[in-house]
């Protein structure tokens, strides 16, 4: 029986596209505060960024607890003996 990677299912790749688009949209909150935008454009930065962290935070966390040494460790993958 193959061993299966549940961890896969978020790929490097992607991980680090979540992370490179929450910085870009906090670098773009703070220099919309700075430069003197509206305050409507302002806040919908902010909120893209706070769902931009937020989705990135819990893709972090599922790739984590999903990854093949989490799930060994806890005996889900491989079951207990």
């Amino acid at each position: 029986m193959r061993n299966v990677t549940y961890g896969n299912w978020v790929p490097e790749k992607m991980l680090a596209l979540y992370w490179v688009i929450s910085v870009l949209t906090g670098v773009l909150c703070i220099t919309g505060c700075f430069s003197g935008w509206q305050i409507p454009i302002v806040l919908v930065t902010v909120i893209l960024c706070i769902i931009a962290l937020a989705s990135a935070v819990y893709m972090q966390l599922c790739h984590h607890i999903f990854s093949p040494w989490m799930l060994s460790g806890l005996g889900l993958l491989y079951g207990r003996k």
